[in-house]
């Protein structure tokens, strides 16, 4: 899962046609960045799930975290001067053929939380058991 570092004050300060060109400028990214095996999508406000399959939790955290640094990176003053915008993420990976998708969504939703609660513009992995390490920081 992704979401977007402090999107509600894009919003509030440059109004939500910006918010809007923040969203389809990630989403374009994704579209550019990920495999045509993968699979992402909006999943809420400022939220994305990405699928990655037949991937390792350790491939899809790299892959996350290079998302994170091209999402950093990317020209952000195009749009508004004063604009930046970063991205935490959470991953969690099937544990077993039983986990569901409403158990591997909570994982990850769980480990993006963790991300944001320590600071932000980061990817954690989500362990067993509910805990999540930090897979990088900026």
């Amino acid at each position: 899962m992704l979401d977007i570092d402090h999107f509600k004050k894009v919003n509030d300060s440059l109004g939500h046609a910006m918010g809007d060109r923040v969203l389809r400028a990630i989403a374009n990214i994704l579209h550019t960045e990920l495999r045509g095996t993968d699979f992402n999508a909006r999943y809420g406000g400022e939220e994305f799930v990405i699928v990655f399959p037949e991937t390792t939790a350790e491939e899809a955290t790299a892959a996350c975290d290079k998302l994170r640094t091209l999402i950093a990176l990317h020209p952000w003053p195009r749009l508004s001067r004063n604009l930046s915008v970063t991205v935490s993420f959470g991953v969690s990976s099937l544990e077993h053929p039983e986990q569901t998708e409403a158990q591997l969504l909570a994982s990850a939703d769980r480990a993006l939380y963790a991300a944001k609660k320590a600071g932000r513009n980061q990817v954690r992995e989500a362990l067993k058991g509910g805990d999540s390490r930090r897979a990088s920081v900026s």
